[in-house]
């Protein structure tokens, strides 16, 4: 496959004043899929058969999740921030 592209994997970083903010105990599921159609344009080609597998042609889906742990008063402090901070959104003129 000369036209492979392994630089092609998308991340979807959030801003720091938009990542959401879970409560403790919150389940997270992911849902992955592999677009095997001609629109990819990295797809080599949407006629082969793409299986999930450890090799490279494989498709390899990772869900890439960092993760950082608040106690109590800070996830408290933080929500009523953004709270805030919607708030002047919403009131200021557009």
């Amino acid at each position: 496959m000369s036209n492979y592209q392994f630089g092609w994997h998308i991340t979807y970083p959030y801003a720091d004043d938009v990542a959401p903010l879970l409560p403790a105990g919150t389940i997270v599921h992911i849902t992955g899929w592999h677009d095997n159609t001609a629109a990819n344009k990295y797809n080599p080609n949407p006629n082969t058969w793409v299986g999930g597998g450890a090799r490279s042609i494989d498709e390899m889906s990772f869900a890439w999740v960092s993760l950082t742990y608040l106690e109590q008063d800070d996830y408290t402090q933080r929500v009523q921030a953004r709270g805030k901070a919607q708030q002047t959104r919403n009131q200021t003129p557009k």
